[in-house]
């Protein structure tokens, strides 16, 4: 009958060899053994941006950079052996994702990668996704929530001297402060 592998136990494999002279010798060896890991890593948590702090960035000015970064990812059984990170975007702060750069393979100790070299446009919603592999190949995937790409700027609603919201005073009898009222909008990074 067919024995299934359990899943976080070791198995080992034992080679003989015989000759076939008439003083019969034999040898055999057995091997450093493999962990049999059935499960995908441990998926951890992905940002965009690279502030410090593990800070998810929301807007960007930038027509040519993404950047993210991530922690968390494990494997209690075969250790987190590589990432690839891939970067999609969707145009006119749609929900219609497409890859604009395909995987990309990186060394288990990198947590966060810059890519200056994309051609987004005004109201893009960019997202970075993180592919973790550990030693049996397995993958487990997690993704940012994505920031949204802004080339405009703010647009000026009002401003006026004093404290009066979309008032404008000529005098003022105070001789230490002056007070200013404004309005700004901006549509896609309010």
């Amino acid at each position: 009958t067919d024995k299934l592998l359990q899943h976080g136990k070791t198995y080992y494999t034992t080679v003989w060899a015989l000759n076939s002279a008439s003083k019969q010798q034999n040898i055999s060896k057995t091997s450093n053994g493999v962990l049999y890991d059935a499960t995908p890593p441990v998926a951890g948590s992905v940002v965009d941006g690279t502030l410090t702090g593990f800070i998810d960035e929301e807007f960007s000015s930038s027509r040519a950079r993404v950047a993210g970064q991530w922690q968390g990812f494990s494997d209690p059984e075969s250790n987190i052996t590589q990432y690839a990170v891939q970067v999609t975007s969707a145009g006119n702060l749609s929900k219609d994702f497409e890859v604009i750069k395909e995987w990309v393979e990186y060394p288990k100790d990198t947590t966060s990668v810059s890519w200056l070299n994309l051609d987004l446009d005004h109201k893009d919603r960019v997202k970075v996704t993180v592919k973790a592999t550990n030693g049996a190949t397995s993958t487990n995937v997690a993704e940012s929530n994505g920031f949204v790409v802004d080339l405009t700027a703010p647009e000026l609603v009002y401003i006026g001297d004093g404290t009066v919201a979309e008032a404008d005073i000529q005098y003022q009898s105070s001789t230490s402060e002056v007070s200013a009222n404004f309005k700004f909008v901006d549509r896609e990074s309010q």
